[in-house]
């Protein structure tokens, strides 16, 4: 991310998600095509992911895996494996990143 001082997008921290998935394709610091994957949605819905990568949510924190879906509106942080890092204001802090 070239200017993180101009950049304004907000992520849900689902516990009950399976993955991390993103609208924003400019994010990607890694980004390539998957075989595809379907996610079943919690309204029961499905989405297919076609790709996949690397985000750089802040300075410090990267995500790797993450499925690029075009037709979401939010991006989704999978909260449940982090479970084991003790829980501060720094990781509530990704809700609103800039």
């Amino acid at each position: 991310m070239k200017d993180e001082g101009n950049l304004y997008y907000s992520w849900l921290l689902d516990t009950g998600a399976t993955d991390h998935i993103t609208f924003l394709r400019n994010i990607f610091i890694n980004f390539q095509k998957i075989k595809p994957i379907k996610i079943r949605l919690l309204n029961g819905w499905y989405a297919h992911a076609n790709n996949a990568g690397t985000v750089r949510i802040t300075k410090n924190l990267i995500i790797y895996d993450v499925f690029y879906i075009s037709s979401f509106t939010l991006n989704i942080f999978q909260f449940r494996n982090l479970s084991i890092i003790p829980i501060s204001s720094t990781y509530f802090s990704m809700i609103n990143v800039r």
